[in-house]
């Protein structure tokens, strides 16, 4: 060959190289991921030879300069099984583990982890370099005709109360997500969408593209001023995070499941979090009386309900007999700019006495910016009140300032062993491994919706069999269940004071099985529940945290059905529907063989006339039977079985 051949097949040879792939299997086999060994860093996920999606061009870029660049060396592959047990069991007592991981070191320093589990992808990149970030790109490559389920978001600034709305990836161009996201693909697999380990730097945020998503950051805020109390004004710079050498970015998380009900069982957000540093021993899980849902509206007493002593002594009360170990004061029992005084009309040291004498604690309500400034002062005197816990509310942004001031938070209320309850707030996104004490959050459009008279807010039965498939894969939620007022949606009908919720009253008592949160609200009035004790007794009856969790079935936006097994040996089964009538059949083989004594609440025969109609029922039933669940319009089913 001469020269010039030899110089034409070398040059040809380099303009059609294809970077070199390496695999990497998931422990299982099912799932494999191919990885690009030079940049651009592509990752391409297959479930059997299937791809199931494609994230392309994986890069930081510090103003001209993106990171990584060249070829990567390969370290070997690392695999773990075992198992995690959570100090707060939101889903199970033993969480299993098992991955692979490789990671790619390039010749800049930088370090990207890939990490695959038998239900999803993760990756990060490590050792950053110093400087002013401008942009992570995370393009997500989906089948063109997927179905997204995408809470569209006006701006970063926000709440992140969303409903889902249902498109292609085309059908949402350009337009704003917040995360969790999921995407179902034609060949049925579900894509959730996610990260954790989220701190230090901005939350993920995605805009669709025909062919998927790219990833977008809320970029650092400047000139913050306050609008009102509750309200901040700001520009913002033209980067989105300022690193220090050797920093790294949460895990990206492409969980995978072939079926909607095996997104119920997905940890992945817990499970790449850093663990629980110190004594969270002292953390105490259970239900809790809330107060600002029902306005405060108790009855036939001999005082005038309000914001005062005697009406949250008979809250106390209520909590006492019902065993709920908390009672939340909502807005008002302080001035909403000082966290640190109560209004004249409460004693706060007779109410936390009184409360410690009938064992049931008191989670205060507060804005986050007067919070925040008065951080130590508000924690230090709390925990000398006497009190349980935090819920605080309206941060509305997760920029990296945000994000790091929810972990100041977390850790302050921790060395005061006080609970911390996130409202107005973002995804959970892996701080309540880490701060065991982060017990819940909102982040979700939830049931204080039905408060605010706008027809169009998107609450109701099809949001609610949405949300365990999505917001729930990424942690607990705050939904605030337990409504005593239940209509159809032509006698529905919005008061700020005494509010009613769309679907049936199972649909509501299926909640506390279904949905997942570790301090769980008992929304409506005492003196509601007072007046149907059967009803009461059964929400009171369900637990908070675990030992197990058996998805059984579901389709997103249709309906929902799990099982879980509580610390006695009692097993419960709650169903959710959306507004179709449908009946589903059930077999009972998650439960241990023996025989079974069943208390179970349905719908009533008058339910879509009268949507509080239900019925309750006692049955013995075998282990293994085929159980039928009559789920009517708006409907729920739940029941607990105890072995005989």
């Amino acid at each position: 060959m001469t020269r010039l051949a030899l110089f034409t097949a070398l040059l040809l040879g380099l303009c059609t190289r294809v970077p070199a792939q390496t695999v990497l299997p998931s422990p299982d086999g099912n799932l494999r991921v191919e990885m690009t060994e030079r940049t651009p860093l592509s990752l391409t996920l297959y479930a059997g030879d299937e791809e199931v999606l494609r994230v392309e061009d994986i890069r930081l870029q510090y103003g001209p300069d993106a990171y990584p660049t060249g070829r990567a060396q390969l370290s070997d592959i690392t695999e773990v099984g075992g198992s995690v047990t959570p100090q707060v069991a939101t889903k199970r007592t033993e969480i299993p583990e098992s991955y692979r991981q490789q990671t790619l070191t390039y010749r800049d320093g930088t370090e990207v982890d890939v990490r695959l589990y038998n239900d999803g992808l993760a990756y990060r990149l490590r050792n950053l370099p110093a400087g002013e970030l401008t942009e992570e790109s995370f393009d997500v490559r989906l089948d063109p005709t997927s179905e997204l389920f995408f809470p569209k978001e006006e701006s970063y600034y926000s709440h992140n109360e969303r409903v889902y709305l249902r498109g292609t990836p085309a059908d949402f161009a350009d337009s704003l997500a917040s995360l969790p996201l999921l995407a179902v693909l034609p060949t049925g697999y579900h894509v959730f969408v996610s990260e954790s380990n989220l701190y230090d730097f901005p939350g993920l945020w995605v805009r669709a593209k025909a062919e998927g998503l790219t990833g977008t950051h809320p970029a650092v805020p400047q000139d913050i001023s306050d609008v009102n109390d509750r309200t901040e004004t700001f520009e913002r710079h033209a980067y989105v995070a300022v690193t220090e050498r050797g920093a790294q970015i949460p895990w990206r998380i492409l969980g995978v499941s072939e079926t909607a009900a095996g997104l119920l069982d997905n940890q992945l957000t817990y499970l790449l979090a850093d663990e629980a540093q110190g004594d969270f021993s002292w953390v105490r899980p259970g239900q809790a009386a809330w107060d600002w849902y029902n306005a405060n509206n108790v009855y036939g007493v001999d005082f005038a309900a309000g914001m005062n002593t005697e009406t949250y002594k008979y809250y106390i009360d209520f909590a006492a007999d019902y065993g709920i170990p908390y009672v939340i004061l909502d807005e008002g029992w302080s001035p909403t700019e000082d966290v640190l005084t109560a209004v004249p009309e409460i004693d706060m040291e007779a109410l936390t006495a009184y409360g410690k004498e009938k064992g049931v604690g008191l989670i205060l309500w507060g804005l986050y910016k007067p919070f925040y400034e008065n951080l130590e002062a508000a924690t230090a005197l709390y925990e000398q009140w006497g009190i349980a816990g935090v819920k605080i509310d309206f941060m509305q942004r997760d920029d990296q300032a945000m994000v790091n001031h929810y972990r100041e938070m977390a850790e302050a209320t921790a060395e005061h062993k006080l609970l911390i309850d996130f409202h107005g707030a973002y995804k959970p996104a892996g701080l309540h491994r880490t701060y065991p004490n982060v017990i819940t959050r909102e982040g979700l459009k939830g049931l204080e919706w039905y408060k605010f008279g706008n027809p169009e807010s998107g609450v109701g039965p099809e949001h609610d069999v949405t949300l365990p498939f999505i917001r729930m894969v990424a942690g607990p939620m705050d939904f605030t269940p337990g409504a005593m007022r239940n209509a159809q949606p032509e006698q529905h009908h919005f008061v700020f004071s005494r509010p009613m919720s769309l679907g049936t009253r199972a649909h509501q008592l299926a909640m506390y099985v279904v949905y997942e949160s570790p301090l769980q609200m008992l929304a409506d009035s005492p003196t509601a529940y007072l007046k149907e004790p059967e009803v009461t007794e059964f929400i009171t009856s369900v637990p908070t945290t675990w030992r197990q969790t058996v998805p059984i079935d579901g389709v997103v936006g249709d309906y929902v059905v799990v099982a879980r097994e509580a610390m006695d040996g009692d097993w419960y089964l709650g169903a959710l529907n959306n507004a179709t009538a449908r009946e589903l059949t059930v077999s009972l083989d998650f439960l241990p063989a023996g025989t079974y004594e069943l208390e179970l609440y349905r719908d009533g025969v008058n339910h879509d006339r009268y949507a509080e109609d239900y019925k309750m029922e006692r049955v013995v039933v075998e282990a293994g039977q085929e159980l039928t669940l009559p789920l009517g319009r708006g409907g729920g089913w739940v029941g607990r079985f105890t072995e005989r």
